[in-house]
This record gives C-alpha cells, sequence and structure tokens, in this order.
C-alpha cells in the first residue's frame, strides 16, 4: 500500500491515482468521489455524489488544493460535477491554471492537499464552504456545453436517426401486414410455430425502434469519438446506400423475370451487404467507445444498427483519461 509521502510525492509530479487519493481523504466523508486523469498538461477531475456537489465550494476547493501541489507539467484544471451513475455533468468549469495566481493566504492552507494527514483535515470541505461564499444553485447545463461538438459527431446521430427510422418503418409494416392477415397467420401459427417468430420479431423490433429514435433524439453526440463518428458515418451511409440500390435492382430484375426468387446470384450480394453493415457497426461501436467485436451486430443488417444505437455513449472524459 501507497504510503501518504510517496503518495505526496508521486502527486507533486502528475500521477493521477495518487492525486484522486489524496482528494478523496476529505471528500468521501461528504459522499463525494473524485475520479482523476491528467494528460497533456489537463489535469481532470470528476466528481460524483449521491447528490450533485456544489460547483462553487468544489470548484474553489479543488483549485486550492490542486495548486499547492505545484505540478510543474500542469496548464489547465477541468473539473466536472454530476450525480453518482450519470454519464453527462450537470457542471463543468475549465481553468487556464497558474499556480501562482492562488493567494497563499486565503485562509484555506489546511485544505490542500499537500497537508494529507487526517488529523490535519478536521472537515476541509466545511472549512471551504465557511471560506467561500456560495452562489444560487446554477440551473443544469445543456450537455452541449459539455464538450464541443464536431461535424461528424452531428452527421454520425443524424445519420444514426434516420437508421433508426427506417428500421422501425421497415418492422411496423411487417407487423400491420400481418395483423391484417391475422385469421390466415393464426391457423399458420398452429402448424409453423416459425410464423409466431416472425410476429413477435417485427413487433420486438418496431418497439425497440421507437425508444431508440426517441433516446437518438434525446442525445446530441457529444461524447462520441470524432475521428471513429467520421468512419461510422461514411461506413453506414456507403452500407445503406448499396443495401437500397441491390434490394432495387433485385425488385427490378425479378420483378422483369431476368432472376428468379431462388437465384443463388442473391445469395453473394445478400452476404455483400451483411459485410458492409458489419464494417460499419464495428466503426460505430468504436466511436461509441466500446471494442469493435461488438461490430458483429450489423450481421443483422439495419435492426443490429438499431441496437448497438441504443447503446449508452461511452464518456468523452473517460476516454480521454
Amino acid at each position: 500500500m501507497t504510503t501518504q509521502p510517496n503518495a505526496l510525492k508521486l502527486a507533486k509530479q502528475g500521477d493521477a491515482k495518487a492525486i484522486a487519493a489524496l482528494m478523496n481523504q476529505p471528500l468521501q466523508r461528504k459522499g463525494i468521489t473524485a475520479r482523476v486523469g491528467f494528460s497533456n498538461g489537463c489535469l481532470w477531475v470528476i466528481l460524483e455524489g449521491d447528490r450533485v456537489p456544489d460547483q462553487t465550494v468544489m470548484v474553489r476547493f479543488i483549485e486550492i488544493g490542486v495548486s499547492r501541489l505545484e505540478i510543474a507539467s500542469l496548464k489547465s484544471l477541468k473539473i466536472y460535477g454530476r450525480q453518482a451513475g450519470q454519464t453527462y455533468p450537470d457542471w463543468s468549469q475549465e481553468l487556464s491554471f497558474n499556480p501562482s495566481s492562488i493567494d497563499p493566504d486565503s485562509g484555506l492552507n489546511s485544505s490542500t492537499f499537500q497537508n494529507f494527514s487526517p488529523s490535519d483535515y478536521a472537515d476541509p470541505v466545511d472549512r471551504v464552504q465557511a471560506a467561500t461564499p456560495i452562489s444560487p444553485p446554477q440551473p443544469k447545463s445543456n450537455h452541449a456545453h459539455f464538450s464541443s461538438i464536431t461535424a461528424s459527431q452531428r452527421r454520425l446521430m443524424s445519420l444514426l436517426r434516420v437508421l433508426a427510422t427506417i428500421a422501425t418503418l421497415v418492422a411496423l409494416g411487417s407487423f400491420i401486414q400481418a395483423f391484417k392477415q391475422f385469421d390466415r397467420l393464426f391457423h399458420q401459427v398452429l402448424a409453423n410455430p416459425s410464423a409466431l417468430i416472425g410476429i413477435l420479431g417485427s413487433s420486438a423490433i418496431t418497439l425497440l425502434g421507437i425508444v431508440a429514435i426517441g433516446v437518438l433524439f434525446r442525445r446530441n453526440g457529444s461524447s462520441l469519438h470524432s475521428k471513429y463518428a467520421k468512419r461510422a458515418y461514411t461506413r453506414l451511409g456507403f452500407a445503406l446506400f448499396i443495401n437500397l440500390a441491390l434490394r432495387l435492382m433485385l425488385m427490378t430484375a425479378i420483378t422483369t423475370g431476368i432472376l428468379m426468387p431462388r437465384s443463388m446470384v442473391i445469395l453473394p450480394l445478400f452476404l455483400t451487404c451483411v459485410m458492409l453493415w458489419v464494417i460499419g457497426c464495428c466503426a460505430l461501436a468504436k466511436a461509441k467507445g466500446y471494442h469493435p467485436l461488438w461490430g458483429t451486430l450489423g450481421v443483422f443488417l439495419l435492426d443490429g444498427v438499431l441496437l448497438l444505437s441504443l447503446f449508452p455513449d461511452k464518456s468523452g472524459i473517460d476516454r480521454s483519461m
């Protein structure tokens, strides 16, 4: 187990785990947990609690505590507060960090992370609250302000909404057709249970699509990985175009008698569509912060995209850390 002097030494060198350990000593007594990441001169601090941590109090506490560590490579400090279990922060604040700008006579010296002994802390958060005027509760910030949204993130979200709508309409059409033929299908179900599976499947996909549309219109894509979002948009868009083109070509060929419905030509074309959807879904999985193997859901074509779209986007902050 790391000793306190070692933790302090590591924290001064910018070790994220050591900084988090020093922060959590006083904060956890208040029901708040700090998660810390440090890269490229930027220190990320995510504060989580059963209730949303107070922005004014926590920003002041973290800023002064970090300044006492005198981390030479520190250039900026980003602090986020959110309720435990939530993906997006309720508030965020970014500081261009300059340790020399902190007043050494602020009266908060005993609340800093450098003096991390429990006996020295007494109750540092209360001390910060007493020394810092507390502003009225801030309104919950819009998720769009959490991080800048790139063009590729916006385009991918728009495409996912379109794909979810198409998948829902296709499933709804199958469900309505089955419902209209209910009397005949009822007898088919008795003789062939696979007909019941088809009816239940179209019903489930319709419901899933409605849920996905609602979820996708509530998300803005700010937590998507920008580079992979661009790839996912391009590959899913190409898969959609090829899928529609091949369907139109096959319908025309079968209607005019050029191809038979059971022609062996159809199988390689179908496999081509599956491959393109899988490739697109692999990029989508990476854009959402998951392993690309989740892209194998693309074997279910549009339904696979629909299901993968419902996966929660992993926080851009977590990925940066």
